[in-house]
């Protein structure tokens, strides 16, 4: 097992990152517009794709209940945003 950062260990992924790729693409998104979805940094998002950083419980079961009930992401016009 590697190591990351300040010596601990690197946290268990939920999702495989092709099941990332593959299940963001089926739900209409890219990693860039799944970060905006998911309120991450597009950094993490390329991260969780390229398998650079586990992908978390919370997001790999959400983009899994999408694609199975085939729901759409939208973005609300009032939905709170990132500062930058």
């Amino acid at each position: 097992m590697t190591k990351a950062a300040k010596g601990r260990p690197r946290a268990e992924s939920f999702m495989r990152p092709e099941e990332y790729r593959a299940t963001i693409s089926e739900l209409g998104l890219n990693t860039v517009t799944a970060a905006k979805f998911l309120c991450i940094g597009r950094s993490t998002s390329f991260r969780y794709a390229s398998g650079h950083q586990s992908i978390p419980f919370a997001v790999a079961e959400l983009l899994r209940l999408m694609k199975r009930l085939k729901i759409r992401p939208t973005f609300p016009p009032d939905r709170p945003r990132r500062r930058a």
